[in-house]
């Protein structure tokens, strides 16, 4: 249930425009939620988009442990994709793995560095490992640095790219 709300909240911020220079929003609503959950400007926005979907979505559902669970998202999302990942895979809370599932959240890694991306999921992956996302700080050519928030289509299983995005692995929602 909480997979279909995660998807759901994030199909209503799909075509959301930022300012040039991650200054921003057109939308000041959005502006508004985003700074709620901890977004700065200059700051690189996918983490904080990704964060906002699940606590609006989690917040639909209110389930009984919804406030643990939202101490938690404060405590494991962070600025960083990277370290987001490392924060929900290292909890005995929450599940990570390598299959694409609707409501999780497909996280990339820029090269071998601490940099990287991070999207929701919209549903699995078909036989050829395509699956597709929402995600914020995009562009129509699907690199971690845009204005929007758009709908992508991904691949699990590409080689690694030195100077690109590789997929480190999904952070799948709690079944609540």
């Amino acid at each position: 249930m909480l997979d279909i709300l995660i998807v759901k909240t994030a199909e209503t911020y799909l075509g959301q425009t930022e300012k040039a220079g991650n200054l921003g929003w057109q939308d000041p609503e959005f502006e508004a939620k985003m700074k709620a959950v901890g977004w700065k400007p200059t700051h690189s926005w996918c983490c904080y988009f990704a964060e906002l979907v699940w606590k609006e979505a989690l917040t639909m559902r209110r389930p009984l442990n919804y406030d643990k669970l939202m101490e938690l998202y404060s405590k494991f999302f962070s600025a960083s994709c990277t370290a987001t990942y490392a924060n929900f895979r290292g909890s005995s809370f929450f599940t990570t793995g390598n299959i694409p599932k609707a409501g999780a959240l497909a996280v990339w890694r820029y090269g071998s560095g601490w940099t990287g991306h991070i999207g929701i999921c919209t549903k699995g992956a078909d036989k050829f490992g395509r699956f597709t996302t929402i995600e914020g700080n995009t562009n129509a050519a699907g690199e971690r640095e845009g204005m929007f928030v758009m709908r992508k289509d991904r691949r699990t299983g590409l080689p690694f790219k030195e100077k690109g995005l590789n997929l480190i692995g999904f952070i799948y929602p709690p079944n609540v």
